[in-house]
Order: structure tokens, then sequence, then C-alpha cells
């Protein structure tokens, strides 16, 4: 998945920059210092992120089609927060993330929350370069 906006040099310091940016979120996936409240937030962000990792790496490679089975699980783990016997506890519900994360902090992390589902659409378009 090339992409016509960047030559080769600008390529390559996209991909060292990416792969900084998912070793740090691993990082943040077992991250416990931060304030009580937030360790759900950043926890389920990171578990989310890195999966759109694991599913970008299998397209990018050519085995992600190969496994009917894994592409219904990748789908349904994309998108198991949102769905309807989970929104209660989703952050990208605006009253949960309110509740958990008090008002302020809650409309600004569940505005980011939300907006990171956009990355599942560029993700299988391969524009991560645009997200």
């Amino acid at each position: 998945m090339a992409c016509i906006w960047f030559d080769e040099e600008e390529r390559q310091v996209l991909n060292e920059r990416y792969s900084l940016a998912i070793s740090r979120v691993r990082e943040i996936a077992q991250e416990q210092h931060v304030p009580a409240d937030f360790v759900s937030y950043f926890h389920r962000t990171a578990k989310f992120l890195l999966l759109c990792d694991e599913v970008k790496t299998r397209l990018e490679d050519g085995t992600y089609d190969r496994d009917p089975e894994q592409m219904r699980k990748d789908n349904r783990a994309l998108y198991e927060d949102i769905l309807p016997e989970h929104y209660g506890v989703s952050f990208a519900n605006p009253s949960y993330a309110c509740e958990v994360l008090g008002a302020e902090m809650g409309k600004l992390l569940c505005f980011l929350y939300a907006q990171e589902r956009g990355l599942i659409a560029y993700l299988f378009e391969g524009k991560l370069e645009e997200a």
C-alpha cells in the first residue's frame, strides 16, 4: 500500500515514526501510573490501536483475507465497544465518559475515542497517512 503523496525518504520517516508511536502505545497498554479513573480509558484505547496495527500488518502482508474466521473476530473486536450491548459502558458514550472521567475530560476524551473509530475506514482503504 504505497502512498502517492510521499517520496521514499518521507515514507521511511513516516514508517519510523509509526514504529515509535506503536511502541509507545504498547507501553500505554501496560501503564499504571495515571489517575485511577483514566486507567481503563487508556488501556482500552491502546488495545484498540494495537488491534488496528495487527490488522494493518495482515493487510499489508496479504494474509488478512486468508482466514475468514479471523476476519470475523477482527470485525467484532474493532466495533465491540460500540455495539448496543456494550455502548452503556463505552467511552464512545458521552454519558458514560463524563460519569467516569468527569464532565470536562469526559467530553474531550469521548470525542477523541469516537474519532479513533474513524481509523477503521482509513485502515481498510490503505490511507493511514491521511488519518
